[in-house]
């Protein structure tokens, strides 16, 4: 991997990963070859440009299944994870009634939490948030959602083992959403493991506003789609006859430049990232953090973010100061609201890592911290 790839890295020092991964230059250039020779509609196909438009759309979705040993057919485009996740809530609410239990992991991005509260207010079915799902899981568990891993504390000591996880979820038959936004850039996922997997191509090296929702193709049958419009039905009158297969579930124009730059982002992940890098910068940035006295280290070492406060100051103000000084860092509760009003954490500092990460980028971060005494005064 050449760190060439990514400009901004030139004059900046980005470990916001988690938020977004930066962009390679063969991405890119795979996007703007869409827009410059053949920016066909996938409703417009007849016609050589048109044909290759769909290759490429077929080629994407069998790089999205094979990331996630899934089939092509159990793949659907999206705007993003949040849209995923959503997208499920609502197809799966005809299966939930009143009284059915909806668990949710403690460590939840917010978007894999608020859709299912909202459908358990429509439903009268109960929220479970747990710290410990497989303890949970009982017969009157229809869903349980989580994320193979989270983009805050991960608690490695407590990491619950996927095949485990999914085999208690089938033992009691209900389904298993994994928000795995954050995981299939630092593990192995599968949906051997879950019923639907969830995750948008900003953070695996493509571009924001796509993302994908798999499901597999035993429950797909049973579901309906919840977005409609152009190019899910064959013909419609009184009554709308849907489209067999995938296609029902994509409605109108897909986002053809972003799809292909996801499937251009994940064929670059895989070729240059084998995950433990980012274990081994976290570890790195975690004990050189430790070594500072004005520093409070809240995550776990092993964790694949590191998390921490600077003592007396707040961290939108140090997280600002650095920004200011091309160090790119994230502030706040990171959407896992219920998870750090639990812990009592007002907001903290994040630093989350990609495949172009090095060693200088972390030096560089703890010398300035270490260095400086004032940061409110100097942003």
């Amino acid at each position: 991997m050449n760190r060439k790839d990514f400009p901004l890295l030139k004059d900046t020092i980005f470990l916001d990963s988690a938020a977004g991964s930066l962009k390679p230059l063969p991405v890119l250039d795979e996007i703007m070859e869409y827009y410059k020779e053949y920016p066909i509609n996938t409703h417009s196909v007849d016609s050589l440009l048109g044909a290759k438009v769909m290759k490429k759309i077929i080629d994407a979705k069998k790089t999205v299944a094979n990331l996630v040993d899934a089939s092509s057919n159990e793949v659907i485009f999206t705007s993003g994870t949040t849209d995923s996740i959503n997208r499920a809530a609502l197809m799966f609410e005809a299966f939930i009634k009143k009284g059915d239990k909806i668990i949710l992991s403690a460590y939840n991005h917010s978007s894999n939490s608020l859709p299912w509260i909202l459908l358990a207010q429509r439903t009268g079915a109960e929220i479970v948030h747990s710290y410990n799902l497989i303890n949970d899981i009982d017969k009157k568990t229809k869903i349980v959602a989580y994320s193979q891993v989270n983009n805050t504390l991960n608690n490695l000591k407590n990491k619950i083992n996927p095949v485990e996880l999914y085999d208690k979820v089938k033992e009691n038959g209900a389904i298993l959403i994994n928000d795995a936004a954050q995981a299939v850039v630092t593990e192995n996922v599968s949906l051997n493991e879950s019923d639907v997997i969830a995750f948008s191509g900003t953070k695996t090296y493509g571009p924001t506003g796509i993302g994908v929702l798999i499901i597999k193709k035993e429950l797909l049958s049973l579901l309906k789609p919840v977005i409609v419009g152009g190019g899910t039905v064959i013909d419609y009158d009184k009554e709308i006859h849907f489209k067999d297969g995938i296609s029902k579930f994509e409605a109108g124009s897909l986002n053809v430049a972003g799809i292909i730059g996801m499937a251009a982002g994940i064929r670059y992940m895989k070729k240059y990232d084998n995950f433990e890098k980012k274990k081994i910068w976290a570890e790195y940035a975690h004990d050189q953090l430790s070594k500072l006295k004005k520093v409070e280290i809240i995550s776990q070492k092993g964790d694949y973010n590191v998390h921490f406060r600077i003592k007396n100051y707040e961290p939108q103000d140090v997280v600002s100061f650095l920004g200011h000084r091309n160090i790119i860092l994230r502030a706040g509760k990171h959407c896992a609201t219920y998870l750090f009003n639990n812990m009592k954490i007002i907001s903290s500092i994040r630093i989350s890592f990609g495949l172009y990460t090095n060693k200088e980028d972390i030096d560089k971060l703890v010398k300035l911290i270490e260095n400086t005494e004032v940061f409110i005064d100097a942003v």
